[in-house]
């Protein structure tokens, strides 16, 4: 989180997730969530096992 969530209403967010790498097995996703203001509220980052 970047912000205090406390005030955040109920409108929408822009939501922007994306693979950032995948090899050897692994896969790397990254997500970022704006205000409709353009204010950074919170990142994430997930790395996950492919198998098969």
């Amino acid at each position: 989180m970047h912000t205090d969530l406390a005030g955040l209403d109920a409108a929408p967010v822009l939501v922007r997730a994306a693979n950032v790498s995948t090899g050897d097995g692994w896969s790397v996703d990254d997500t970022d969530i704006w205000d409709r203001y353009g204010v950074l509220l919170a990142t994430a980052r997930q790395t996950r096992r492919v198998l098969g």
